[in-house]
């Protein structure tokens, strides 16, 4: 389960002071980089600088030393004291470090920090009076260090500011579809759900319309099975997708790159999805075909978004031919169309999501089928064959 908002009941949360200790270290300007760090020495023959070592991005800073006595105070003075007896009574008494994020500017930057790696630590860097051997007086200063690893308990917590999103009908959709990652939204996409009236005025459910129209039928007009069950058709289904067009006039830019569509009923990718040999190192650039990326104007990569595209020729396909439940589909942003494992949200719908929604920090917002604006309204698109007789 995952819990980011503070809250130890329903009724009350955290108070942030409870968590801030003592300051140990601030920047005003810190911004995330993708460059390595670079270790180095001054060569005592050249006198010019080496490189020593090399270390992945990462976050590295020397943390104070207040009154110059507080990591000695925190953890040496405290030898043979019942506060480093064992490990219960050490984690009572250093509860861990509190980092706190906020944004420089509007945008901001996001980092993922892997706590959980072996480089992930505090060193602490201390000299001790060694004696020397055969005297009882003499010492010498020998350093070490000494590390401690993030193990334990890993706890984060944000702060969201949402827009008002309005109660959605189920029934006859939404003007606008407001998607988020993280602590966010998602949109629920039932095709097929209404009806369909004919030149004659007659209502019929839209899902039966649709295999009516495509299906072949014998003399009774019953549909007509092949010998592994799948249906005859009467049309041949070439292509078939979803478009959304980005609400601009609420998003103001800032838009997530992809969205990703999945069968909520099952909480998998749909058949399209696993067809989609598309694939990059960059996740921006894998399983295009199906899930097109964000179109902006001008294909300026900082542009205003216009649409995503999401084909579903074989999702349709199944329906048609194969019979498949059709399933609702869950629409959600994500940081990475490949980080496709359920994530269970505990909410009173008991919402599962993919675990690349989780990770996403950006969100938008997306005109729905119940839009006025004919142009921007979501529709689903289907190019056929037909036999000429």
């Amino acid at each position: 389960k995952y819990f980011s908002n503070g809250a130890t009941s329903q009724s009350s949360s955290i108070n942030p002071l409870d968590l801030e200790g003592q300051l140990l270290y601030v920047n005003d300007s810190l911004v995330p980089s993708n460059k390595q760090i670079l270790l180095t020495e001054i060569d005592t023959v050249t006198n010019e600088p080496v490189v020593t070592d090399r270390l992945a991005p990462a976050i590295r800073v020397h943390l104070d030393n207040p009154n110059e006595t507080y990591w000695q105070d925190l953890f040496f003075n405290k030898e043979g004291e019942p506060e480093l007896s064992n490990q219960n009574n050490f984690a009572d008494y250093f509860r861990g470090l509190y980092f706190k994020a906020e944004a420089m500017d509007v945008n901001g930057s996001l980092m993922q920090l892997n706590f959980t790696s072996a480089e992930a630590n505090i060193t602490l860097y201390y000299t001790s009076e060694i004696p020397i051997l055969g005297s009882d007086t003499e010492t010498i200063q020998e350093a070490g260090t000494f590390t401690l690893n993030f193990s334990g308990n890993l706890v984060n917590l944000f702060n969201n500011n949402f827009i008002t999103i309005p109660v959605g009908d189920a029934i006859n959709g939404d003007e606008k579809l407001y998607l988020k990652g993280g602590e966010g939204s998602m949109a629920i996409i039932d095709l097929f759900n209404g009806e369909i009236e004919d030149s004659n005025g007659i209502l019929s459910p839209a899902f039966e319309v649709l295999k009516n129209t495509y299906r072949k039928v014998d003399e009774n007009g019953s549909f007509i099975k092949e010998s592994n069950g799948n249906f005859i058709m009467n049309r041949l289904v070439n292509e078939a997708y979803l478009e959304f067009f980005v609400d601009q006039s609420i998003v103001q830019g800032n838009e997530p790159n992809r969205i990703y569509l999945y069968d909520m009923d099952n909480n998998t990718p749909l058949i399209d999805y696993f067809l989609d040999q598309s694939v990059s190192n960059l996740t921006i650039n894998a399983k295009i075909n199906h899930l097109e990326p964000l179109v902006r104007v001008d294909d300026d990569p900082n542009g205003e978004g216009i649409k995503y595209k999401i084909r579903i020729t074989e999702h349709i396909n199944n329906l048609i031919i194969r019979d498949s439940t059709n399933v609702k589909l869950g629409l959600v942003v994500t940081s990475n169309v490949g980080a496709i494992a359920p994530f269970n949200l505990l909410d009173e719908n008991d919402i599962i999501v993919p675990s690349g929604t989780i990770l996403s920090p950006k969100g938008t917002v997306l005109f729905g089928n119940n839009t006025t604006n004919e142009d921007k309204k979501v529709k689903l698109t289907i190019y056929y064959t037909e036999p000429d007789n």
